[in-house]
C-alpha cells in the first residue's frame, strides 16, 4: 500500500498536497491498525474514515468523489465497446486510469465544484435520500 499511495502522491503539486485530505472507506481490510497508523503518519489529521481522526459519515457515497465521479468515468472509458478478452479488459482499465491521471481529472475545478453542488443538495434535503435529484445538477 505504501508504495502505491506514495507513487500517486508524487505526481501532485506540493501546494495541492498541503491541502489534500485522504478519504478512507470503512472496508475491514482498510480498518487495520497498520493502515490507520500509516494514514496518520502520511497525512496527520488530514484523513477521514472509520477509526480516523475525523469520522466519515456512513453510507454517503453520493458525496464521495471516488463514487460519483471516478468510477463512472473509468466505466465510461473501459466500456466504449464490449471487451473481447480478460487481457483486453485489464488493459482498458489500466489505460482508463492512465488517461484520468494525465488529464488531472481528479483535482480539476469542475469536480471540486461538483462536490459542493452535491453537498448543497444533501443539506437542502436534510441528509435524506437525494440521489434522484442529482440529474438536475
Amino acid at each position: 500500500m505504501r508504495t502505491m499511495v506514495n507513487t500517486m502522491l508524487d505526481d501532485i503539486p506540493l501546494a495541492a498536497l498541503r491541502e489534500l485530505w485522504f478519504q478512507q472507506d470503512g472496508a475491514p481490510p482498510h480498518y487495520s491498525r497498520a493502515v490507520r497508523e500509516y494514514l496518520t503518519e502520511e497525512f496527520g489529521n488530514h484523513w477521514n474514515g472509520r477509526g480516523g481522526p475525523i469520522a466519515w459519515p456512513p453510507r454517503l457515497p453520493v458525496l464521495t468523489p471516488m463514487d460519483f465521479f471516478l468510477w463512472s468515468e473509468i466505466k465510461r472509458l473501459v466500456y466504449v465497446s464490449e471487451p473481447t478478452s480478460a487481457q483486453e479488459f485489464k488493459q482498458r482499465i489500466i489505460d482508463a486510469f492512465d488517461k484520468v491521471k494525465r488529464q488531472d481529472v481528479l483535482i480539476s475545478l469542475k469536480n471540486y465544484l461538483h462536490v459542493f453542488s452535491r453537498a448543497r443538495v444533501c443539506i437542502s434535503e436534510e441528509g435524506g435520500h437525494f440521489e434522484q435529484l442529482l440529474k438536475y445538477l
